[in-house]
């Protein structure tokens, strides 16, 4: 794997671990980032991609599939995988900005207080 590809990965795993009660594991060959047992992001250090749930995003991505299929696929209920290497990869503040988008969608209420609580320090955005 080339080292810009296992920075944008770190990057990505620092980002999501320090939502609240984040935890790392690995599904079906990709690393998991899940709350209370559940999958919020994906990555796929073989592939080089990343899945995460959207929704406020989707017209955003539905148009960036339309001009970079090969980076960008939207799946069933919202789940979209983003290539994070090629001719077209999101910069990582864009990729921050899914990362977020994914958590909130999927992380019980109580959990995002603590995230509003937490955003108002500098370490996570």
């Amino acid at each position: 794997m080339a080292k810009n590809q296992t920075s944008i990965i770190q990057q990505i795993r620092e980002c999501i671990l320090q939502y609240p009660e984040v935890q790392e594991s690995t599904v079906c060959n990709r690393i998991s980032f899940k709350v209370n047992k559940k999958n919020v992001v994906f990555v796929g250090e073989k592939n080089n991609d990343l899945m995460v749930k959207l929704e406020s995003s989707l017209p955003q991505i539905e148009k960036l599939e339309k001009k970079y299929p090969e980076n960008y696929k939207v799946g069933k209920h919202g789940w979209t995988t983003i290539v994070l290497s090629g001719e077209n990869p999101p910069s990582f503040s864009v990729i921050r900005e899914w990362l977020d988008e994914s958590y909130r969608l999927l992380t019980p209420k109580k959990l995002l207080k603590l995230l509003d609580e937490k955003n108002s320090s500098p370490d996570v955005r």
